[in-house]
């Protein structure tokens, strides 16, 4: 009897993900597909290419570990689309499902892919929402019915409260909301930041870097110093580290930058949150819990949590802006939040090193005073339009 298509997204690679949970693997088929128009949309750094097909072999790996029937496309298959949309045509025509179910991407481009696949398919697609955000659509919404300002701030506090996290009953830990006033020290001199954790590629990651030298050639970047994390017991551990080594540092250097220190003090976490191999409430407790443990002082977790719950938690509101016609104010720069989040792809690399000198270290973003829009940002979407949106879509949060 045939069952559902469940379509995993290669920046969906969480067990817990919403079209996943009520899987029934004795009728069910998991698609994850490898393409071509999902790698080249932008330049994408070629770090960040290894990063999601890796993820992405490695979450097929453990569900078929798991018993669930999966259907894994890979980028170099000869009869491969290239598109999310053709491939989601040949799984149907293979498997002939019931229906197909998704879970709400990250951007506006793949929801209306999405959005037609029912008509392409003639089967009922059922798009769930992404509750790996702490703030869902529904209640993003809600929020920013009538306002005519949507302030990071403001949102950040309601997320606080909706969440529980770094609160003594209805009062925030502390008595204060925001400790970014003490994040703002200098460097001291002879301070030397502890080396975060590295993970050197296994074969499956090998084989997917040579995929990507041979098929991505005019890609910026190199790969010689690649070591993310691509699974979640990975990530959980980069975390860890991070949380024992870092954290208690972060506040307090938070905005300082040195040269030759691309990390400092910094959690290098948003790779493994965005491919799905972390929750942004797991990487929230876990600092709230080092801070009520005496691990951690309270303007780093504050600090670190702001840039999870704040500024990566508003990024629904791409999808509300895009629904209701308000993305032109963006791209004509009247909304200052879009400086609030960089990309792991080009436009990173060229606001981090001037001129465009490729960063082989994707990911490490420095950490600019976006919050009132800074000159270099600017400075990068007057000489090219579209360079904001592309930060934002992409959806590396700045000091993470």
């Amino acid at each position: 009897m045939p069952g559902l298509l469940r379509v995993v997204l290669g920046d969906q690679c969480s067990r817990g993900l919403a079209s996943l949970r009520d899987l029934d693997p004795a009728r069910d088929v998991v698609l994850l597909a490898e393409v071509m128009g999902e790698c080249t949309y932008v330049r994408h750094h070629k770090q960040k290419i290894v990063l999601v097909l890796s993820a992405m072999r490695h979450f097929a790996r453990a569900l078929a570990a798991r018993g669930v029937r999966v259907d894994h496309i890979r980028l170099d298959d000869p009869e491969n689309t290239g598109t999310l949309a053709g491939e989601v045509a040949r799984a149907v025509a293979r498997h002939a499902p019931e229906g197909i179910v998704c879970t709400l991407p990250g951007e506006w481009r793949v929801l209306e892919d999405m959005r037609g696949w029912e008509a392409a398919t003639g089967l009922p697609v059922d798009i769930r929402d992404d509750d790996r955000f702490l703030c869902d659509l529904g209640w993003f919404r809600r929020w920013a019915q009538g306002k005519k300002q949507l302030r990071m701030e403001f949102f950040y506090r309601e997320m606080r409260r909706a969440n529980g996290l770094l609160m003594d009953g209805e009062a925030p830990a502390g008595g204060a909301w925001n400790y970014d006033s003490e994040n703002r020290k200098k460097l001291e001199p002879g301070l030397v930041p502890p080396a975060p954790r590295r993970f050197p590629p296994d074969v499956i990651t090998r084989e997917v870097s040579a995929l990507v030298e041979s098929r991505f050639p005019g890609h910026f970047g190199t790969l010689d110093a690649f070591a993310w994390p691509v699974t979640a017991r990975q990530a959980e551990a980069a975390l860890a580290d991070f949380i024992a080594a870092r954290l208690p540092r972060f506040g307090d250097y938070q905005d300082a930058m040195a040269t030759g220190e691309p990390v400092l003090f910094h959690a290098l976490v948003s790779t493994s949150l965005n491919a799905g191999l972390l929750s942004p409430r797991a990487c929230c407790e876990a600092a709230e819990a080092a801070w009520r443990a005496g691990q951690a002082p309270l303007n780093a977790v504050e600090g670190f949590i702001r840039q999870i719950l704040g500024w990566r938690g508003i990024r629904p509101r791409r999808l509300l802006a895009e629904d209701a016609g308000l993305c032109r104010a963006e791209r004509a720069g009247g909304d200052p939040a879009a400086a609030l989040v960089l990309v792991v792809g080009r436009d990173a690399d060229e606001l981090h090193r001037p001129g465009g000198a490729a960063n082989p270290r994707p990911g490490l973003c420095p950490p600019y005073p976006a919050a009132d829009g800074d000159g270099e940002f600017r400075a990068a979407r007057r000489a090219r339009p579209g360079a904001g949106e592309r930060m934002v879509h992409d959806g590396l949060c700045r000091c993470l």
